[in-house]
């Protein structure tokens, strides 16, 4: 029996083998490996050398495993990869934007300060509850009961807050009235968690102080000096009861700078990254991590090369000359983004979302980058793109990333063409990750490229190669588009998106009413789109290299626009 199988854009007509024994796990297509793409200057060549030890990188980790979960904690959301998943609480404290004091941990009852610590631990008790660790605590926000006492202004003085950012946009963002009462608390707080949950397991959560400090006025209403300050207090409260607690700060990325906006001293709100480092070494201030923020949009020009995005917003605070060696540099907010309008981050719901994933997976661990934190990514049980991304890369954990070299011009100019590249040290497999991406999001014509691996075995010998393929064709909310038109299309359109939404983004944030019934209704018929499909495998044998000693395994394949494809390779004894 013959079948069509269709492989990133690509017809394959397959006939299956029967085999036995060794090989009967194996399902094997009567198609030759792919050939190289030649006579077209459109095309992209990514060639990897296994064989030169100077292209030896890292070996390839999960990143993507830390969840970001916060106020109320009336419900969780479940990840889509629940088994490895941890969870980073924000906003444990209290201090939270609906201005009700009753939840915070710190409280003024009328004639007393008040420790309810209990409300910390009902937080901590629902998370874990749900059968997902602890990751990392934060230690925000500021409870209100810590304004009391403070002055606050109408109009900028240089001296006190403006009362225009009493209560900020996510809550209190006002520094502690009283750092010696700050300090106690804090240091009582940890002293309660370790007494009721044990040493052992409060050392295994981290400890961060606050979140994006500095988006003014937003999460912190004070001066650079203050927050530095707040920082060292915190962490030296942490640390008199737990010696070697893990501690760290959420901040901005290294080219932050908001336009136009001063704190209440008149001083211009930019990234804090390099002062705090500096900060640190010259006031003996501990840090194990930094995390940073990365929203990248399309049409950003700065967020489409990998290098591009670590020279501007991570290099200066990473390669500071300050920087503790010890540390480690995180993301802990990421989400390509559609639209940020009236403060709803809205990411893709589309095919871009994982293309933009592989670029981002390549910076990651071409820079060492060790953990990026995400928000939700089921919805209705759907899984949103960059999960895709992420089931993919996690077959090649443990392997040892190589260098590559790319070269050739692509068909449609702007399309970036990248990938990673790892060997299975035990098992003599090689995989090549290639990813299309442009920041335009309107969907072109595919892309031609050829993969050519060198590795350390002579010519002739045997090998199989399968791949996965993700595209629009397997993206959930596209194919449901594609079954119900209107889903495609704004109201004024007579669709079911809001008028001004865009298109691409998340169907729970931009379908109206009756579109998002037909969604919840029908989202069980794509939840075969929750899965990377692969092809048959294919048998080959490796070319003729430049010593004897090693050979070559060459192909080509086409890419669509916004999708990624995985080349799986085993070498047959």
């Amino acid at each position: 029996m013959k079948i069509i199988f269709k492989c990133a854009g690509v017809l394959l007509l397959l006939g299956h083998v029967s085999v036995s024994g060794k090989e009967a796990q194996y399902t094997y297509s009567t198609n030759t490996v792919p050939g190289l793409w030649e006579g077209t200057n459109a095309v992209v060549t990514l060639s990897c050398d296994f064989t030169e030890p100077d292209n030896r990188r890292n070996e390839l980790y999960a990143f993507w495993n830390i969840h970001n979960r916060l106020d109320p904690y009336k419900h969780l959301g479940y990840p889509a990869d629940r088994e490895h998943a941890k969870i980073n609480c924000i906003r444990m404290l209290g201090g939270w934007k609906t201005k009700d004091a009753s939840v915070d941990a710190y409280q003024w009852d009328g004639s007393n300060y008040v420790y309810r610590f209990d409300l910390v631990k009902e937080r901590i008790d629902f998370v874990r509850s749900k059968g997902m660790p602890i990751f990392q605590i934060v230690l925000d926000n500021v409870p209100w009961a810590f304004q009391r006492g403070i002055k606050f202004v109408e109009e900028p003085d240089g001296e006190h807050y403006l009362a225009e950012n009493r209560f900020a946009q996510y809550g209190n963002a006002i520094p502690p009235n009283d750092p010696e009462a700050w300090t106690l608390f804090i240091r009582s707080l940890i002293r309660e968690l370790v007494d009721h949950y044990g040493e052992k397991v409060v050392e295994r959560w981290r400890f961060r102080v606050g979140t994006e400090f500095d988006t003014y006025p937003g999460h912190w209403a004070g001066t650079k000096e203050e927050l530095f300050d707040h920082y060292k207090l915190t962490t030296d409260a942490v640390r008199s009861v737990l010696p070697d607690a893990k501690v760290g700060i959420h901040i901005r990325e290294a080219g932050f700078v908001k336009k136009n906006t001063v704190d209440y001293k008149g001083t211009q709100i930019q990234s804090v990254g390099t002062d705090f480092v500096e900060f640190c070494k010259a006031n003996n201030a501990h840090y194990d991590f930094i995390g940073i923020t990365f929203y990248p949009m399309p049409n950003q020009k700065n967020r489409a090369n990998v290098d591009t995005i670590y020279e501007k917003d991570i290099k200066p605070i990473k390669e500071h000359p300050d920087w503790d060696p010890d540390a480690i540099f995180e993301i802990h907010e990421y989400m390509m983004l559609t639209s940020t309008a009236n403060h709803i981050f809205t990411g893709f719901g589309t095919s871009h979302g994982a293309a933009y994933f592989g670029l981002v997976a390549e910076m990651m661990y071409k820079y060492d980058i060790k953990q990026m934190f995400q928000w939700g990514n089921v919805v209705r049980g759907l899984y949103k793109p960059e999960v895709l991304t992420t089931a993919t890369l996690a077959t090649m954990e443990g392997k040892t990333r190589y260098a590559y070299q790319k070269s050739g011009t692509t068909a449609v100019k702007g399309n970036i063409i990248g990938g990673i590249f790892a060997k299975a040290e035990k098992h003599k497999g090689y995989d090549a990750f290639v990813y299309n991406y442009h920041m335009k999001p309107a969907y072109r014509k595919e892309e031609k490229v050829n993969v050519s691996m060198t590795v350390p075995h002579k010519s002739g010998t045997k090998y199989r190669l399968r791949y996965a393929y993700y595209g629009k064709e397997q993206n959930s909310f596209q194919c449901f588009v594609a079954d119900h038109p209107e889903a495609g299309k704004w109201i004024k359109e007579g669709g079911w998106i809001r008028n001004g939404s865009n298109k691409n983004g998340e169907p729970q944030l931009i379908l109206e009413n009756e579109g998002m019934q037909v969604y919840r209704d029908t989202a069980k018929d794509y939840l075969q789109y929750n899965n990377v499909h692969w092809s048959d495998w294919y048998r080959g044998e490796t070319t003729a290299g430049a010593v004897k000693k090693e050979s070559r395994i060459q192909l080509g394949t086409t890419l669509p626009s916004f999708a990624f494809k995985k080349i799986e390779v085993e070498i047959i004894d």
